[in-house]
C-alpha cells in the first residue's frame, strides 16, 4: 500500500510557479472539512479473481470471449486488470485487439448480478465507519469523516493517548488504513481512497496512487497539489473544453489556480470561477450542485452483427430501458428527460431527447417507471429513423434519462392514481427479486425475446469503471 499526504502549507505571497523552500510541518488547524472518496481497484476484474483464484497472477480482461470460428466479434473490453494493463490494454477497447496486445490474457465475459452483490458487502463495511456515505457508482463512494476524529483515535489506539499534533493533521490517513483493512478482511477486495477538502480533489486524489493507495491532500495544501496537475486530470474539463481553455491561455493548472476570479468569469463564466474554487479545495459555490451525485443515466448496446429490424431494436430498447430505470429507483430518483441514440454501422451517430414535460410525451413530469417512459423513446427510436432516411443497419442502441431529482413528482391525470399505484407495487416486488438474485432473476415478456438473439454488448453509464 501507498500513501501520500499534501501537507505543506503555501506561504502568504509565494507564486506556484517557483517552490517554496524551507517549508516545514507545523501545528495546524483541525480540518474544516473532510471528503474521502473510495475507488475500488479493476473492479469488474477483482471480481473475476474473487471468483476463480486461479486466475490470480494472470492478465485477466473482463468484457467478452471467443465464437465458436474463434474471433471476437465487436465485444468490447469492459475492465481489466493491471497486468492485462501493463500490455496497453484499455477499456472500451475491442476484445480483438486486446488480444492482439496480450496474447496470454484470460478473457472472459461479465457477471453483473456479482458485481452488485460485491458492491453491497463493500459499502456495508464503509457504512459501518461513517453515517455519511454517498454511492456514487458500483465501484466508488464519497465518505464524510466530518467529526471521526476521536472515533478514529480511539479505534487505532483503543488504551492510549497520541501526540495531538498527529490527529489534528494526519487521523484521516489512519480512518482510511483502517478502512482499507476491514474491506480487505471481509470481502477480499482491495480499494484506493483520496482524502481532500472538496469532492472534486477527493475523487482526483483516489487516483494518484494505485491500486491499494492512499493519497491525502490537506486544505492548505490543495492549490499546491492542484498545480501539479495537468489540465486534462481535473474533472470536468474533457477535449473540447481544454480547447477552450488554451484559447484563452490557460496551460497549466496552475494558470487556472492564480487567475483573477473575474479575469476568469470574463472568459469561461461561471465554470471556470467554480473550478478555481474546487481545484483550490474551497466548498463549491452552489451547494445544491455540489450534492448531486449524477446528472444522467445511460444504458447502451453494442451489437455483434448490424440490426436492420425495427421489431429488433424496440426489444433492445426494452431491455436498456428497464436496467436503467431500475438505477433510478435503486438511487431513489426520477428522470425528467428520455433520450435515444442509434450508431450506424458506418459510426455515424444521430440523437434525439424529450422533456417529460412536453406535452407530447404527456406532461408527466418525471416518473421511475418503465411504462411512462417506453411509449416516449419508441417514438424518438421513429422519429431518428425517419429523418435520417438511411438503410436501416444500426450498429449500437442506447437510451438516457436525465434532469434526475429525487424531490420531482409524477403529474397524475384523474383516475390513474389506483392503476399508478398498483404498477409501483409490481416494479417494488420487481425490484426486491433483483436486489436479491440479480437483475436478470426477472424480466418484462418484450425484453426477454432480446436473449434469444446472441450479442456482444457493452452498457456505459455513470457506474462503470473508468
Amino acid at each position: 500500500m501507498s500513501t501520500n499526504c499534501f501537507t505543506s502549507p503555501v506561504p502568504p505571497g509565494a507564486s506556484l510557479r517557483e517552490p517554496t523552500i524551507g517549508v516545514r510541518m507545523v501545528h495546524m488547524a483541525a480540518w474544516p472539512t473532510i471528503i474521502a472518496h473510495l475507488d475500488l481497484d479493476c473492479f469488474f476484474a477483482q471480481v473475476v479473481e474473487l471468483d476463480h483464484p486461479e486466475y490470480r497472477g494472470h492478465p485477466v480482461i473482463v468484457g467478452g470471449g471467443r465464437r465458436p470460428d474463434g474471433s471476437f466479434g465487436r465485444g468490447v473490453v469492459c475492465t481489466s486488470n493491471y497486468l492485462a494493463r501493463s500490455h496497453g490494454v484499455r477499456t472500451a477497447m475491442p476484445i480483438a485487439q486486446a488480444a492482439r496486445l496480450c496474447p496470454d490474457a484470460i478473457i472472459t465475459h461479465a457477471a453483473h448480478g456479482r458485481y452488485s452483490e460485491v458492491s453491497r458487502e463493500v459499502m456495508a463495511v464503509c457504512e459501518r465507519f461513517t453515517p455519511d456515505v454517498r454511492i456514487v457508482g458500483i465501484d466508488e463512494a464519497y465518505l464524510g469523516l466530518q467529526g471521526l476524529e476521536r472515533w478514529t483515535r480511539r479505534l487505532v489506539h483503543p488504551d492510549q493517548t497520541s501526540s495531538e499534533d498527529f490527529w489534528e493533521s494526519d487521523w484521516p490517513i489512519e480512518f482510511a488504513r483502517r478502512l482499507q483493512e476491514a474491506i480487505r478482511e471481509e470481502t477480499e477486495m482491495s480499494a484506493s481512497i483520496g482524502i481532500g477538502p472538496n469532492r472534486f480533489l477527493a475523487k482526483i486524489a483516489s487516483g494518484y496512487v494505485k491500486p491499494a493507495g492512499i493519497t491525502c491532500v490537506r486544505h492548505d495544501a490543495a492549490p499546491r497539489f492542484a498545480a501539479t496537475l495537468p489540465i486534462r486530470r481535473l474533472r470536468g474539463v474533457g477535449p473540447k473544453t481544454e480547447e477552450r481553455l488554451r484559447r484563452h491561455g490557460y496551460t497549466h493548472t496552475r494558470d487556472i489556480i492564480e487567475a483573477h476570479p473575474e479575469q476568469l468569469a470574463a472568459d469561461l463564466g461561471d465554470f471556470g470561477v467554480e473550478l478555481q474554487r474546487k481545484a483550490m479545495g474551497l466548498p463549491a459555490d452552489r451547494p445544491a450542485e455540489a450534492h448531486r451525485d449524477r446528472k444522467s443515466i445511460s444504458r447502451e448496446r453494442t451489437f455483434s452483427e448490424d440490426i436492420r429490424s425495427r421489431e429488433d431494436l424496440v426489444t433492445t430498447l426494452h431491455a436498456l430501458m428497464a436496467r436503467a430505470t431500475y438505477t433510478l429507483r435503486e438511487k431513489g430518483l426520477r428522470a425528467g428527460c428520455v433520450s435515444i441514440k442509434l450508431r450506424y454501422d458506418d459510426f455515424t451517430t444521430f440523437t434525439r431527447d424529450r422533456s417529460l414535460s412536453d406535452p407530447a410525451a404527456g406532461s408527466v413530469g418525471a416518473t421511475d417507471h418503465d411504462a411512462d417512459m417506453l411509449p416516449i423513446a419508441e417514438g424518438l427510436l421513429d422519429e431518428l429513423i425517419r429523418s435520417t432516411r438511411r438503410r436501416l443497419s444500426v450498429r449500437l442502441i442506447g437510451v438516457k434519462l436525465s434532469h434526475l431529482a429525487p424531490e420531482s413528482h409524477r403529474q397524475l391525470r384523474l383516475g390513474e392514481t389506483e392503476a399508478y399505484d398498483k404498477r409501483s407495487a409490481v416494479y417494488a416486488a420487481a425490484d426486491a427479486i433483483r436486489a436479491r438474485h440479480g437483475f436478470d432473476a426477472i424480466s418484462c415478456a418484450r425484453a426477454c425475446r432480446e436473449k434469444k438473439r446472441p450479442s456482444n454488448f457493452r452498457t456505459r453509464h455513470p457506474d462503470a469503471e473508468p
